[in-house]
């Protein structure tokens, strides 16, 4: 399983893909795509 992702993330990177997903489940994401810092920045400055 370890190498379906390695390829997948090799040809996702090759390709500029942003989010690679199956069945739900994501497999690839780039950067730029993750809002969780964003996220977890508003949640803290909202208490």
């Amino acid at each position: 399983q370890k190498q379906v992702l390695d390829v997948i993330n090799n040809l996702a990177r090759e390709e500029g893909f942003d989010l690679v997903i199956n069945d739900g489940a994501t497999l690839y994401a780039s950067s730029q795509v993750d809002v969780t810092d964003k996220v977890l920045k508003r949640l803290t400055s909202s208490r």
